[in-house]
């Protein structure tokens, strides 16, 4: 009916596509993908700014099916919601049969899902899309390092202003005319 290989791949762009879109995306009782919001970031040791992004997080207690991923699949592929959840359940198994076998499994643009020996799945998020889409187009930019240089300022004292000198030259003059008056 359908071809596993090219539904896998048809199945991994829908995931991609979600996260732009919303904050959970749930592979039916497998885990969800979950997305946070990450400000953007200075590295002051390489002078690296990073675009804000979304943080991806693997949660393998969101089993229970939403419907956002079924319906995405259904509609994209002009399927009942019947046959789309068929489908997710069929590459669900196929994901958990190669972590078994391989101990790795990567979802295109998502990420890499890998077993770890206590059996847990472990999830690093594919660091070349950024599902933020106020970022869109954004790359990382390098920034020069600027030193600041302190400089002494030196405060010169102006001589007294021609207006004060005038104004005391008149109180002189206002104080010796009447005494000069006087004594003729």
């Amino acid at each position: 009916m359908y071809n596993l290989a090219e539904m896998k791949n048809n199945i991994q762009k829908y995931i991609s596509e979600l996260l732009f879109l919303h904050d959970c995306v749930i592979l039916l009782d497998f885990g969800g993908f979950v997305s946070n919001n990450k400000p953007s970031v200075l590295n002051k040791i390489t002078g690296i700014i990073t675009p804000p992004s979304k943080e991806i997080l693997f949660n393998p207690n969101l089993k229970t099916n939403d419907g956002l991923l079924i319906n995405h699949i259904a509609i994209s592929e002009e399927i009942t919601n019947e046959e789309a959840k068929d489908i997710l359940q069929e590459y669900v198994v196929n994901i958990k049969e190669k972590i078994q076998k391989l101990k790795t499994y990567r979802i295109e643009n998502v990420g890499l899902l890998t077993l770890s020996a206590n059996g847990n799945i472990l999830f690093i998020q594919d660091v070349f899309t950024n599902y933020n889409l106020n970022s869109f187009g954004l790359k990382p930019q390098t920034t020069k390092k600027i030193d600041i240089v302190e400089k002494t300022i030196e405060i010169i004292k102006e001589p007294s202003n021609s207006i004060e000198v005038g104004r005391k030259i008149w109180r002189a003059a206002a104080i010796l005319l009447p005494i000069i008056g006087l004594a003729l």
